[in-house]
């Protein structure tokens, strides 16, 4: 993504902040390849269950179903999976849990439809003129992952 760092970590921490409970309580949270800054905040969080994962490993996520209470990622990498990564996602995600993503604007629409397609009630949470910051609802019902 353009811009800097700091202000994309800035604009994601307020996200979280608002639409997450994960500052205020116990919670699983998984961040697919986070930046340095994001993966720092968030492992200062004490009474946070933090787990990280390298973007290669999200094909082969061999955690339980239902894991996290969030998991936060970057829609533009995730595109280069060779299979359906937001299904995967969905499948580790407890009813109610987020999906956090962040997405180039140009991609925006084309994730909101992805994001629907895997089962997810997705809100943008965060919109400006070169990214935007969607939010996917897991649903009591989400399709399981095949």
């Amino acid at each position: 993504m353009s811009g800097s760092a700091n202000d994309d970590t800035t604009h994601l921490e307020a996200v979280l902040r608002e639409h997450t409970g994960i500052f205020e309580r116990s919670c699983g949270v998984l961040a697919i390849a986070p930046e340095r800054s994001l993966e720092d905040a968030l492992a200062a969080i004490p009474h946070l269950a933090y787990d990280r994962s390298g973007l290669a490993d999200v094909e082969r996520l061999h955690y339980t179903a239902g894991s996290f209470d969030a998991v936060i990622g970057d829609a533009d990498a995730l595109a280069g999976a060779t299979h359906r990564p937001l299904r995967e996602l969905a499948r580790l995600l407890r009813p109610g849990g987020r999906l956090v993503l962040r997405v180039t604007s140009g991609r925006a629409q084309s994730c909101v439809a992805d994001l629907a397609a895997s089962g997810f009630l997705v809100i943008p949470a965060h919109v400006d003129e070169r990214e935007q910051i969607l939010i996917g609802v897991r649903g009591e019902h989400a399709p399981a992952a095949r």
